[in-house]
């Protein structure tokens, strides 16, 4: 067993330890929850408007669902079984994912962790172990960071060995606990079994009425929203140690009671606390948020918007001055009213002049107050205007493409930053949901799951009695699993930009078409891959429709073997067929007659002698306008195929083809094939 951090005797005082550190550590957090919530200043005279520029806040709102765009997949893997990794997989997949959604949708508490991060710098996930109608699973829930305090002087949440996790319960969620634990117990003894029960029920019973008001950092801010009233709970406090088989200990602390000590049961040996960073500093085990950095540039901004409106409502309903000894009720300020102010020589009725200089420039600096913040921030805001006196924000096209890129490359890093995140959950759950299930349960399997439990079974790395025909597997839960790893396939929380994958698209087809050397190399399923993958970012109805198939594959392929037959066939049918034994007749041996006329437009004689000298000018010209342009044709093809590197074999079946009325493009594509 590994060595205890926390143990029954120091658990209280180790607990006041880490609280009064971590409290040190979160005294700006209300501050940073304010400006992310885009609410003002508590601070703001009253006198001005309770407005807010919101730019911090909806950069924080906003990046998490720009980033996070589907759950990013993965895989399970284990080093000592690859038959688990496999079964891990299908119950991470079809188990665990559509399970996690107690208390929000998964993907909403992934953008909500990715939120928090941003706003205080790290963030806790907690994984339990509970209940879904019935099936027990892990799942996924974020603790206030009020409640989670961390081991003295660590830096981070891998870095300390032990951390504390506090929640609070009323009367009734005791007594639930106290009622199932009871019927668990009864129910093993009408089996004839001893259940041991890692909960104390007596000291359940004592603590159960102990409510205690929450201070001001354990109070969320709707609690603080409820104008102080503060109805009280039963603060209970969990705490966590590392280790394979260390104790985790549930607490009272006023009361001094130990509810509850259970084993870790994760073979890694790792605690159920994975927390998300944004940016680390090295110091502080909450790392660094976004808020931290622009607070008081942002807080700027909302004073001088504050003062803006003020002034700016001064100048559109300005003071007035009164003089004299008349009655103001006359004064009244409507269009086409006539104001009486009587006889008296000093009456007067006066506007207030009100100096414009303070705001005159009002709306240049505001842009460059927030081009400043946006430095901090990569944001794709588009409401900042080139003459704000920021070069960062040029609206050339070389700036444009500038600024695009440091968002990409910002959303690059959020993204990395939770898909970390996220496969430490995700591991955390996986080992967690053998760990903690009991008993034997008999899975069904998918037809792809069982397919590689098959193929394993094949290689001899896989029982294959263990998987029915109804590819149905048991398992036994209660024998130990070993350490299963998860590894999340990178970016896969992004959802790639159709036009930029067109666009690509669209050049890779025009480099393959222009390129007849390509148009040979390139096989015919990664052109068809191509093709397939044009019409899925194309964003056409009915994509189906134009997609092709490995069935449509298919019969290409017949078509084109059914077309080169029928070349063969005609290549065969222009050379006679003799029966077998014969010769033909000038092979036979037998004196052949003299030709007594040559053949039109042939330079040559029929024994080998050139005839050029006694031939005319105009019969030249006479035989090169009764030239055959097949001729011409079949020589260019000859070139061309001998550059290609064909044999005569090759060339041969082309003319043929060629005379037979095929296409240069079909006759690439057969010697393509055959290339192949």
């Amino acid at each position: 067993m590994s060595y205890s951090y926390l143990t029954k005797d120091n658990i209280f005082d180790r607990y006041t330890t880490a609280k009064q550190y971590t409290d040190s550590l979160t005294d700006p957090f209300p501050e940073y929850s304010r400006l992310a919530a885009n609410r003002p200043s508590p601070n703001i005279d009253k006198q001005y408007p309770k407005t807010t520029d919101g730019t911090t806040a909806s950069i924080i709102r906003k990046t998490p669902h720009r980033v996070i765009q589907q759950l990013p997949t993965g895989v399970v893997k284990s080093d000592t079984e690859d038959w688990l990794s496999v079964v891990a997989s299908f119950v991470y997949t079809n188990k665990i994912i559509p399970s996690a959604n107690d208390e929000y949708a998964l993907i909403t508490k992934c953008w909500n962790i990715v939120e928090k991060a941003m706003t205080y710098g790290a963030y806790p996930g907690y994984v339990p172990f509970v209940e879904h109608g019935g099936y027990f699973c892990t799942d996924l829930t974020l603790p206030f960071w009020g409640d989670v305090f961390f081991q003295k002087g660590k830096k981070s949440d891998s870095d300390s060995k032990f951390l504390f996790m506090r929640s609070w319960w009323q009367p009734e969620d005791i007594d639930s606990l106290i009622d199932r634990e009871q019927k668990l117990k009864k129910a093993a003894s009408e089996r004839g079994e001893k259940y041991e029960s890692t909960w104390d029920i007596k000291e359940l019973e004592r603590v159960k009425n102990m409510l205690t008001a929450k201070d001001d950092k354990a109070m969320t801010e709707a609690e603080k929203k409820k104008n102080g009233v503060n109805d009280g709970a039963i603060e209970i406090i969990t705490g966590f140690q590392r280790g394979v088989g260390a104790e985790f200990i549930t607490f009272h602390q006023n009361s001094k009671a130990i509810l509850r000590v259970k084993k870790n049961k994760d073979p890694r040996g790792e605690i159920p606390l994975n927390f998300m960073y944004m940016d680390i500093d090295g110091s502080n085990p909450w790392g660094r948020g976004v808020v931290d950095l622009v607070g008081s540039l942002q807080n700027l901004i909302d004073g001088d918007m504050q003062m803006y409106q003020f002034n700016r409502a001064l100048m559109l309903a300005p003071p007035m001055i009164k003089r004299g000894n008349w009655n103001k009720t006359k004064a009244k300020l409507a269009p086409n009213v006539l104001i009486d102010l009587g006889v008296g020589e000093g009456n007067s009725l006066d506007t207030l002049k009100i100096d414009t200089t303070a705001i005159a420039n009002y709306p240049n600096l505001y842009g460059l107050q927030k081009s400043q913040l946006l430095n901090l921030m990569a944001s794709p805001d588009t409401s900042i205007s080139s003459d704000v006196g920021n070069p960062g924000f040029s609206k050339t096209p070389a700036g444009i493409n500038q600024q695009e890129s440091n968002i990409s490359v910002d959303d690059n890093y959020v993204r990395k930053m939770f898909e970390s995140w996220f496969e430490n959950w995700s591991e955390t759950a996986i080992n967690l949901y053998f760990a903690e299930r009991s008993g034997i349960e008999e899975l069904q399997l998918d037809d792809d799951t069982a397919d590689q439990l098959r193929k394993l079974a094949a290689e001899g790395k896989f029982d294959i009695e263990m998987l029915g025909d109804d590819n149905k597997i048991t398992i036994d839960y209660d024998t130990a699993t070993p350490a299963l790893k998860f590894e999340v396939d990178a970016s896969t929380s992004k959802i790639q930009d159709d036009n930029k994958q067109l666009e690509a698209l669209t050049g890779l087809s025009k480099v393959v078409d222009g390129s007849p050397t390509l148009q040979q190399l390139v096989p015919m399923d990664k052109k068809v891959g191509l093709w397939n993958a044009l019409v899925s970012a194309s964003g056409v109805e009915d994509p189906e429709d134009l997609t092709i198939s490995d069935e449509d594959i298919q019969m290409m392929e017949q078509q084109q073997q059914a077309q080169a037959e029928q070349a063969q066939m005609a290549q065969q049918g222009m050379q006679p067929q003799l029966p077998e034994g014969e010769q033909p007749a000038e092979q036979a041996g037998e004196p052949q007659p003299e030709m007594e006329q040559e053949l039109p437009g042939d330079p040559t004689s029929l024994d080998g002698t050139m005839q050029h000298e006694q031939a005319e000018p105009q019969q030249f010209e006479q035989q090169e306008d009764m030239h055959d342009p097949q001729d011409t044709q079949d020589e260019e093809l000859v070139q061309l195929l001998q550059a290609a590197g064909a044999d005569d074999t090759q060339i041969q079946r082309a003319l043929a083809m060629l005379q037979a009325g095929y296409s240069d493009q079909d006759i690439l594509q057969m010697l393509g094939g055959q290339g192949e």
